[in-house]
């Protein structure tokens, strides 16, 4: 599933919490000793499942992602279906010219960076001709803030068809990166900083992951909580629990997968009881 699609349907089940119970967070993911994992990539369907979300390179591993353009949600209520459809079709095209000038620009390979990962944990890849069940899509994800920045996220989904299982495990870089020089091609020395930042995010995504497989991770605090890099538009309240975390990061539990961001870029709003 697309992280946007995903994120519509997080939000979706968020706003009917008032008329329903709680939608389950992710449950403990599947991982045993002899696990071996194939890395996989998004397909072209996953990469433009929404007007949203255009892929940056052709394995589809780097998307980007933005929902500015057009009137907003009052046009849309104003103008009723038509609005809507306009709004939509203005996102999609600022959306794929905004891509089009990033594609093939940010220079990272977030299959290689993963299998390397994967190596230093000790756990093992699989073979594309492998009979295991168990897949892990590494990504990054550049998120326009609407403005002259975006912010830049690595994680991995991970899934076992054999429960069926499904998770998503996201870290967030520190900080902002302009459109404009990522669209010009960084520099040496920032591309290496960038590479570096997002392997950082990538192994931290991964070790949520095992972390959580090993039980590790608990926490019984459920609140509501905004992070702009999920809804950069529009800020939702989005539910999950609280997990450890130290004071750079604030982590959370949620529908379908877990999130860290980093600590001003994360707001608990609600303590739920």
């Amino acid at each position: 599933m697309a992280f946007r699609h995903f994120v519509f349907i997080l939000i979706t089940c968020v706003c009917a919490q008032a008329h329903a119970k709680r939608p389950p967070l992710l449950s403990t993911p599947p991982l045993s000793s002899d696990t071996a994992f194939v890395i996989g990539t998004y397909s072209e369907h996953e990469a433009t499942m929404t007007h949203m979300v255009r892929p940056l390179n052709a394995s589809n591993s780097i998307l980007y992602e933005q929902s500015f353009g057009g009137g907003g949600v009052g046009t849309g209520l104003l103008l009723g279906p038509f609005g809507v459809a306009a709004n939509v079709a203005a996102i999609k095209k600022r959306t794929e010219a905004e891509a089009q000038s990033l594609f093939d620009k940010v220079a990272l390979d977030p299959v290689a960076l993963l299998a390397g990962l994967l190596e230093e944990a000790a756990i093992a890849r699989a073979s594309e001709t492998s009979p295991t069940t168990f897949t892990m899509k590494p990504h990054v994800r550049v998120v326009s803030n609407g403005k002259e920045n975006a912010w830049i996220a690595a994680g991995i989904d991970v899934s076992d068809s054999a429960k069926p299982w499904t998770g998503k495990f996201l870290a967030q870089l520190p900080g902002e990166w302009p459109i404009n020089e990522l669209a010009t091609g960084l520099s040496p020395e920032r591309s290496q900083e960038l590479e570096a930042q997002v392997k950082s995010a990538l192994r931290e995504a991964l070790h949520l992951y095992i972390d959580d497989a090993a039980g590790k991770l608990n926490g019984t605090d459920q609140v509501n909580f905004e992070a702009p890099f999920l809804s950069p538009r529009i800020k939702f309240q989005l539910y999950g629990v609280v997990l450890p975390s130290d004071e750079a990061h604030r982590v959370f539990r949620s529908i379908g997968g877990i999130f860290s961001f980093p600590a001003a870029r994360a707001e608990v709003t609600k303590h739920l009881k």
